[in-house]
């Protein structure tokens, strides 16, 4: 019980170092993909979903039937 409770003391003070930083980088790297996909037109939404379409059934194999 000792070993146990000395390793919660000593996780429970890195976690929220880790989840600061997990928000930060969210905020650095998901924010502006996110931004720049919505200023895009339609046409090019529809372009690029034919891309991923044929990536993710053609050449991954994603939902084939066996």
């Amino acid at each position: 019980m000792c070993v146990e409770n000395s390793l919660k003391i000593k996780y429970s003070i890195y976690l929220p170092k880790i989840n600061e930083t997990l928000k930060l980088l969210r905020y650095i790297v998901a924010y502006p993909i996110l931004w720049l996909i919505s200023k895009l037109p339609f046409f090019l939404f529809y372009k690029m979903s034919d891309v991923f379409y044929f990536i993710a059934y053609h050449l991954v194999g994603y939902r084939k039937k066996t």
